[in-house]
Order: structure tokens, then sequence, then C-alpha cells
């Protein structure tokens, strides 16, 4: 049960950030540039190249495309450990014996909860994509 709704979470949350990132590179022709200039510079060893801002480009737009990129990535990289962190084996989210995280957003959450790490990071995720989705935050059309 816990494996199919994550997957289903997974899905959605592909779908939308899909969507998003489909916005931001299809929007002009620029976005193309972007994914290029990652794509030449990612890998090459020099991680200051790597996150330079490209000479001409905006830089809200080249943070927003990287934003989404690095979400893409750590939400492919957690499906492929969270069948190893279950509510059971993982009860609670923590880093270490001294440390606890609990999960508060603000909105829906206002109090610190106790929570099993796959349901904070489930939460963690949902309030992510949240902040993606919130025009005044990244904006769904480049140059604005």
């Amino acid at each position: 049960m816990l494996l199919s709704s994550t997957c289903s979470i997974q899905k959605k949350r592909s779908s939308v950030t899909n969507s998003i990132t489909t916005n931001i590179w299809t929007a002009r022709t620029q976005g193309m540039k972007l994914k290029r200039h990652i794509d030449a510079t990612l890998g090459n060893g020099n991680l200051r190249e790597v996150v330079r801002l490209p000479v001409g480009e905006d830089l809200s737009e080249w943070l927003a495309v990287n934003t989404v990129d690095f979400f893409n990535q750590v939400s492919l990289l957690y499906g492929t450990l969270m069948e190893f962190c279950t509510p059971a084996t993982c009860p609670t989210m923590s880093a270490g014996p001294k440390y606890e995280y609990r999960w508060a957003d603000g909105v829906k959450i206002r109090r610190p909860i106790e929570v099993s790490a796959p349901k904070y990071v489930e939460y963690l995720m949902d309030w992510i994509e949240s902040q993606l989705d919130e025009e005044s935050i990244f904006p769904q059309k480049l140059g604005n």
C-alpha cells in the first residue's frame, strides 16, 4: 500500500514538475540554450562553471530552471531509496541519535509533529512542489 501510494504521489509530482519543466524549456528558444549550457558544463569537474550564470541570461530564469531540475533529480534519487526506508524501518526523521526533525509547514500543520522519515519526505516534497507551483515565486512564463 505504501509503495503504491508513494508511486502515485511520484507520478503526480512527476507530471506537475514535468509540466513546469516543459513550460520553462518551451516558453522560448532561450530555454534550450540554458539546457545546452547545463549539459555542457555538468560533469566537467569545474563546479564554479556549472553554477555560473551564462552571459546574457536572466538570473531568475536560470535559478528557476536549475531549481526545478534539482527537485526532479532529488525526487528520482528518493524513488530509488524509498523501499529501504519504511515507517517500520525509519520511524522518525533524524540526523543520528541526538537530532530529530519534526514537520510543520506553517499552513496545514502549524505545530511541529513527529512523523516517520518517509512521511516527512512526502510532506517535504509536497511543500517544495507547492512552492514551485507558486506563480509569485516561480513564474510559468520566461521573461516575466
